[in-house]
């Protein structure tokens, strides 16, 4: 038996109120527009008081099949309220609700690693031994194809963000996390330990103390 694909989300937004189709099935039983009633002519004394009521009773006729389509009797409390409300909700939109998914995870966007961590971190301590600041160095690396290539920067024709300014936003995201980490302080410090392990169990590093900046030997314990 062949399993059933998973159903597939979009940013499509989903009916809420009234349920999908409901619009569609109310249209169908409406009555078609109503034409204009004919005068066979029009004298001084064609339209009296007679013919006023005639042609009311003709226009409760057509009330009154609007009714029927809708559901509705005169009896009912409120009916004019709720005729109008239906037909506002009908042709519309009044009182309609909908929900939009959330965004699902870009599949297609660089999956940053501790290797590449470590290259960017790399990259810029060279610049900046040369320098150049942070943000130079940053700016330097979003400028070369080899190093944009190498960090998955990728262009991108349909945002509005011109690509040199989107890679570096995106340098300057990671970089600042790097310097927030363990990669950034404990590299800086010179000493070695387990970063991937640290990131995997997602721990502090044994013995790293932001006040007093310690690092212990795991040897040593």
């Amino acid at each position: 038996m062949a399993a059933k694909k998973a159903t597939k989300i979009t940013r499509r937004a989903a009916q809420i109120v009234p349920e999908r189709g409901w619009v569609k099935k109310q249209k169908s039983k409406l009555p078609r527009r109503f034409r204009p009633y004919r005068l066979a002519r029009i004298d001084s004394d064609s339209i009296d008081k007679q013919a006023i009521n005639e042609f009311r009773q003709l226009t409760y006729g057509q009330l009154d099949r609007l009714l029927d389509a809708l559901e509705l009797d005169r009896t009912m409390p409120n009916v004019w309220e709720r005729a109008f409300f239906l037909l506002a909700m009908i042709h519309y939109g009044a009182g309609h609700m909908t929900w939009t998914p959330p965004r699902g995870p870009n599949r297609r966007a660089q999956k940053w690693t501790v290797a590449l961590d470590t290259e960017l971190y790399n990259d810029v301590r060279n610049l900046t031994e040369r320098g150049c600041t942070a943000a130079q160095a940053l700016e330097k690396i979003a400028k070369d194809a080899k190093k944009r290539a190498k960090f998955g920067l990728k262009t991108d024709a349909r945002s509005e963000t011109p690509d040199l300014k989107r890679h570096f936003q995106t340098l300057k995201k990671r970089w600042n996390y790097i310097k927030v980490t363990p990669l950034g302080l404990v590299r800086a410090l010179g000493a070695e330990v387990d970063v991937a392990s640290w990131l995997a169990a997602q721990r502090e590093v044994p013995g790293l103390q932001l006040g007093k900046i310690k690092v212990s030997d795991k040897s040593s314990s």
